[in-house]
């Protein structure tokens, strides 16, 4: 399904003459002619990308060999190429590294690659607004993190006295761009598209009972699995261990039926023995980016609409707090690093039981059917 969905998507694209392939996890594209990286972050009828490929044209049409530029000591690319050689960039989870490099790499790359000749001196905090500027939600707070990352390495060389974009303020994201928990309904609706046995089916299971993380749920697979009946893996994020019980009684705070579905897809799937339980058609792992675009189309298949993966990690923070779950608890199984984001979920969880629920009940999401309606009558 991944390569179906991959093929219609380049049929759609207009620009001849680029490489598409993904290298180390990473979507790359480059200019065939003049082998000039493109900005793959950004789609193809961007600005920004179209200003690039221009670029590459023009360069490949000028007849001479392409020669690499020298990089300027002191200048934005200069810190990014001292940055990936770094502990500090090693020390990076694979997820955020790839985050920060797809955006540092569009920094240098702004203006057929001017920008990252400009020296790191010469960056100001509106020259990082005007960036952010250029991108919507959570890909501008991205941008401005990739920012702070590459200036916070600089002030710790030396190359600058300060940070320019500790004062440059971060999107405030209304309600609905963020990840909203998932009905009772759209979890029927997934159950009901995708049988047991499907790679389909097992993603969403996984990501339901156990509340990981995409990248983290992506890898997966029966080493993971302990003789007692634990799921144990370590988070790439944060690499804080996380152990979930899967084959074994679940907590009081947990809903057994919920495992049970888990259990089941586990036992009925081909590659229930693998190493990684969902790979693609040829065996391989799935990049995250690859994985998390194949899960969007898992839940678009069923109608679910508006709805990501992350937020089956917030439906699930919910469940266990409005279960009864204690904060350490919780934390435990979702590998949260403070009590606060364990707070957070448990406020929703409260706000249910003030509506009104009885302790029995197990329909946990109506809050959100109420919150949508009060939005439409408001």
């Amino acid at each position: 399904m991944g390569q179906q969905r991959r093929g219609r998507r380049h049929m759609a694209r207009k620009l001849k003459g680029l490489r598409r392939y993904e290298e180390a996890g990473q979507y790359k594209i480059k200019h065939r002619a003049s082998g000039i990286s493109m900005p793959a972050h950004l789609a193809e009828d961007h600005p920004e990308f179209l200003e690039a490929y221009l670029a590459a044209e023009k360069a490949a049409q000028s007849g001479q060999p392409r020669r690499r530029q020298k990089i300027t000591p002191g200048s934005i690319e200069d810190v990014f190429r001292q940055l990936a050689l770094s502990d500090k960039w090693k020390s990076l989870s694979d997820i955020y590294r790839g985050q920060m490099d797809r955006h540092l790499r569009a920094i240098c790359a702004t203006q057929g690659g001017r920008a990252g000749r400009v020296p790191i001196t010469a960056i100001k905090p509106e020259h990082i607004a005007i960036d952010m500027d250029r991108l919507n939600g959570h890909d501008a707070n991205a941008r401005r993190k990739a920012w702070s990352l590459l200036m916070r390495f600089a002030v710790s060389k030396r190359m600058r006295f300060d940070n320019p974009a500790a004062v440059v303020a971060k999107i405030e994201l209304a309600p609905h761009q963020q990840h909203p928990s998932w009905t009772a309904e759209e979890i029927t609706m997934v159950r009901d598209r995708w049988a047991i046995g499907t790679d389909q089916r097992l993603a969403f299971e996984l990501l339901f009972w156990t509340g990981a993380r995409a990248g983290d749920v992506l890898r997966m697979g029966t080493p993971m699995l302990d003789r007692h009946g634990w799921l144990t893996f370590r988070q790439s994020k944060t690499k804080r261990p996380v152990a979930v019980p899967v084959f074994r009684d679940p907590p009081a705070f947990a809903n057994p039926e919920d495992q049970l579905q888990l259990r089941a897809a586990i036992e009925a799937s081909p590659k229930r023995r693998d190493l990684v339980w969902l790979t693609t058609e040829a065996g391989a792992p799935r990049s995250v980016k690859g994985g998390r675009q194949w899960l969007n189309d898992v839940f678009r298949a069923a109608d679910v609409v508006g709805k990501t993966a992350h937020g089956l990690r917030v439906t699930r923070a919910i469940l266990l707090a409005e279960g009864g779950g204690q904060s350490e608890q919780r934390r435990a199984w979702l590998g949260h690093v403070t009590d606060s984001e364990a707070a957070h979920y448990a406020q929703a969880a409260d706000l249910r039981r003030v509506l009104g629920e009885t302790d029995g009940e197990r329909n946990l999401f109506d809050v959100t059917e109420i919150e949508q309606k009060r939005t439409i009558s408001d």
